[in-house]
């Protein structure tokens, strides 16, 4: 019944993420953000990426895995930062953070990397090449090969108008909006995969 609703991208998807959260068990102490609260940015993220697709049968749907784990990379940099003693101020530094870009240059500035290359990392380990590759390219669709330019954007979109500080408020959504035109996507089928979800 399950695989009829969601399909097999869908299904996998999800047991992956099953999979890498038993075996991380993440709890971001530094970001103030428990592990209830990570599973629940990345499967609204996740079906926001299911909806949306649906106008876009050209991206394959190996997407959703990609959508739903890339906040993995997370788990490493708390790590770093707490060892550091610095979770304290790396929170007041990162708090305010609204796009991905402002995400990254906090963990960077801290750690000396970011989520999407230690992402990257991650699942590449693991054989998870595409799912390593989306996570690399999810901030910068622009230094992406041309041909994946397209996926590596709605990744980017999605990380916009669901991040673990902003799930769909007016400040995130606007900024989504602004980057669909910027990177020639419509914003009715984005609206309408939106208006699918219930928060």
């Amino acid at each position: 019944r399950a695989f009829e609703l969601y399909g097999r991208e869908q299904m996998r998807a999800f047991f992956l993420f099953a999979v890498f959260d038993a075996m991380l068990k993440p709890s971001l102490q530094a970001y103030r953000i428990d592990r209830e609260k990570l599973t629940q940015v990345s499967l609204l993220r996740n079906l926001l990426m299911f909806s949306w697709i649906k106008s876009y049968p050209q991206i394959e749907q190996s997407i959703l895995s990609s959508v739903i784990l890339v906040e993995f990379g997370r788990v490493f940099i708390d790590e770093q930062v707490c060892a550091a003693g610095k979770a304290e101020e790396f929170y007041h530094a990162i708090k305010g953070s609204i796009f991905p870009q402002d995400f990254t240059d906090v963990e960077m500035e801290f750690s000396g990397t970011n989520r999407e290359s230690v992402s990257h990392a991650l699942f590449a380990h693991f054989g998870l090449e595409q799912i390593a590759q989306d996570a690399l390219y999810s901030n910068a669709p622009d230094d992406a090969p041309f041909e994946n330019k397209s996926r590596y954007a709605m990744l980017k979109i999605a990380k916009t108008a669901v991040n673990i500080y902003h799930h769909f408020d007016e400040l995130s959504i606007d900024n989504a909006l602004n980057l669909l035109v910027e990177f020639g996507f419509e914003q009715e089928a984005f609206l309408e995969a939106k208006g699918e979800i219930s928060i």
